[in-house]
């Protein structure tokens, strides 16, 4: 249902060196993600240290005055160990408040580091995905109507077991931007929704519903196929058409559901004789178009699994990225061309790819080997 988008070979080469290069961020950015993490582990780990070795310290002195008594006497002993046990407390409890602003001032600056890093992360992965590098098994595009306005998601799942989800910007489509109603696609279509009598006839003559009344609730796109729940805003009364796709081949369902009772409409063949087919199959044509077009414009990346495993949270990202660059290697390969990055176009060179995944440390022999590419000294 939703078309293979067909790009020119400067477009698909813009396209492989952003996913390229957003997946080399996205680790780099890890990485340093990574490293504050050890950071803030390290210093919280030492501050605890201190206040446990100030405590050791109060504990010595009392131990160290408490050996004297048999000198001083048991009673000065004593009343030494009170004066100066509060002269100690006194200090330490000080040095104890500087010790924890002190810590507490390195861990919120090591902490908006790693934050800041973790943001980049996750905006480099959703850079990667928004270029659809990924092979697809499928993809769906959903519309809910969410307190006056549509909500918009498209949802990728790809192969080796990778899934992704985007939200999308409603605002800029024509279909979407307001209340969709179905009438304004065509205000001269009608729905047969049952059948009377006429004194006039003898034959049943339909009851039409005009699609003026019908407002969409949601509507889910995938290849294949097409769905739209609607509602009509005069009564309880609601509208499902359901348009496939296969090659030449299409079918239209529709059903109407009134007052606990549903009409498969396009089954009912005294209704079906009186609906017009082809006008609805142009119709759910349009409409079709309009869900597909939501597709470019991702806003934010909603969701990424993979072998089920959500990654945005904790960012365990490691077999995503092995996935990744294996599913992306054909393409990057291809997209290397004796002095890429000279040529004025949007293809790569060995150097460059060499020179973006030294970057990336110890991970980048590996990559390179997956790309099959010269990691250069």
């Amino acid at each position: 249902m939703l078309p293979s988008q067909s790009y020119s070979p400067q477009t698909q080469l813009k396209s492989v060196k952003q996913a390229f290069l957003s997946l080399v961020d996205s680790m780099q950015y890890l990485q340093r993600t990574r490293e504050l993490e050890k950071k803030i582990d390290e210093a919280t780990e030492q501050g605890e240290k201190r206040l446990v070795a100030l405590e050791t310290l109060k504990l010595d002195i009392s131990d160290d005055i408490s050996k004297l008594k048999d000198v001083l006497g048991e009673a000065r002993a004593n009343e030494l160990s009170k004066q100066v046990a509060s002269f100690v407390s006194a200090a330490i409890d000080q040095t104890k408040q500087r010790i924890n602003q002190e810590t507490q001032k390195q861990l919120s600056a090591l902490t908006s580091d790693r934050d800041s890093e973790k943001t980049k992360t996750v905006k480099s992965v959703e850079a990667f995905l928004s270029t659809s590098p990924l092979p697809l098994i499928t993809r769906t595009i959903r519309v809910d109507s969410r307190n006056g306005a549509y909500a918009s998601s498209a949802r990728y799942r790809c192969q080796d077991n990778i899934e992704y989800e985007f939200s999308l910007d409603t605002k800029m489509n024509s279909f979407f931007k307001n209340q969709c109603r179905l009438g304004v696609l065509d205000r001269t279509l009608r729905i047969p929704i049952g059948l009377g009598r006429s004194w006039l006839k003898k034959e049943p003559v339909p009851d039409f519903r005009s699609l003026e009344h019908y407002v969409v609730a949601d509507a889910e796109a995938t290849d294949t196929s097409l769905i739209v729940e609607s509602s009509d805003e005069d009564s309880d009364a609601k509208l499902k058409l359901v348009y496939t796709k296969h090659g030449d081949h299409t079918s239209l369902s529709l059903s109407h559901s009134s007052g606990g009772v549903t009409t498969d409409i396009t089954s009912e063949p005294g209704l079906n004789v009186h609906l017009d087919s082809d006008a609805f199959v142009r119709l759910m044509e349009r409409l079709w178009m309009g869900v597909n077009e939501l597709e470019k414009r991702k806003t934010t990346l909603t969701k990424v699994l993979c072998d089920n495993v959500s990654i945005l949270e904790n960012l365990e990202c490691a077999e995503f990225f092995v996935k990744s660059w294996e599913a992306i290697a054909p393409n990057v390969k291809a997209a290397i061309k004796p002095g890429g990055d000279k040529r004025g176009d949007e293809s790569l060179d060995s150097d460059t790819v060499s020179e973006k995944l030294k970057v990336l440390g110890s991970d980048a022999l590996q990559i390179a080997n997956i790309l099959g590419v010269e990691l250069k000294v």
